[in-house]
């Protein structure tokens, strides 16, 4: 089962299945991070956490269940309490440098990360990719002569009227394969003939996909993933079944202090 919910402002329109629900709560410019049974952090605790939690010297492009351990064994080690008490001289470090405060920030970039993969209830979420925003905007009624020169908040309302025709589902399905037609140079016949009966205009589709290449980041959706069998560990990766798509989060602010006062929460994820 596919579902769709596209949030274009505060509000959520439900077309199908399950509702989702965002772990930012009133007052919060960013969701917590669920750590441990009963420990969620806000962003600017997570960031201390993962340098915390980082090998000296080093900086790699980990993947998402590599930060998420690297979390879960930094709040054992240091203990929630020992993260706020050190997020003052954290905070202070510049962003742009070497050494100690490369490190820095790459935590606050990945500390930003896992908050959009957390955004929602039960799911994972991450923006959506190139491949998924063409295939929405092929089934918008975005005119083929104006791929090129509609500004980029038009783009954005034939995106969801899109999304909202196709449905997530399909969005995920068809954006895989258009992908890789693309990006990985795939021969057209290894389409799927749902895909090139959806999608059977070549200059269409070629079209669409430029304007998803550039398409501004900032601006993209969020992808939420339900897994098929729950949630699970936060560190497991595991097959998704259902799929929405959600809100776009706001921009990476850095090293700001915008949720420090809320603090952590125990008891309850």
């Amino acid at each position: 089962m596919s579902v769709t919910t596209f949030q274009a402002g505060p509000g959520a329109v439900e077309l199908d299945g399950p509702v989702l629900v965002e772990r930012r709560r009133a007052g919060e410019a960013f969701p917590r991070v669920p750590v441990i049974e009963g420990v969620e952090l806000p962003r600017e605790l997570v960031a201390v956490a993962l340098f915390e939690g980082m090998p000296q010297g080093r900086v790699e492009n980990w993947d998402d269940p590599e930060l998420c351990g690297m979390l879960v064994r930094a709040v054992r080690r240091v203990g929630v309490d020992g993260l706020s008490a050190r997020l003052p001289e954290f905070a202070a470090l510049p962003v742009g440098g070497e050494g100690e405060v490369r490190r820095a920030a790459a935590a606050w970039s990945f500390a930003y990360r896992l908050c959009v993969l957390f955004w929602y209830h039960q799911a994972w979420s991450e923006r959506l990719g190139r491949g998924e925003i063409a295939a929405a905007l092929y089934a918008s009624d975005l005119p083929i002569n104006a791929v090129a020169s509609s500004p980029a908040r038009e783009l954005a309302g034939y995106l969801s009227e899109g999304i909202a025709r196709l449905g997530a589902g399909r969005v995920v399905e068809f954006g895989g394969q258009i992908e890789a037609r693309y990006l990985r140079e795939r021969p057209e016949r290894e389409l799927s003939a749902e895909v090139r009966a959806a999608m059977p205009d070549k200059r269409r589709r070629w079209a669409c996909w430029n304007a998803a290449v550039n398409f501004p980041g900032g601006m993209c959706p969020l992808l939420a993933a339900f897994p098929q069998y729950g949630m699970g560990d936060v560190c497991e990766v595991v097959v998704a079944e259902d799929y929405a798509v959600g809100v776009v989060p706001p921009p990476n602010p850095g090293n700001a202090l915008l949720d420090v006062s809320v603090g952590p929460v125990r008891g309850g994820c």
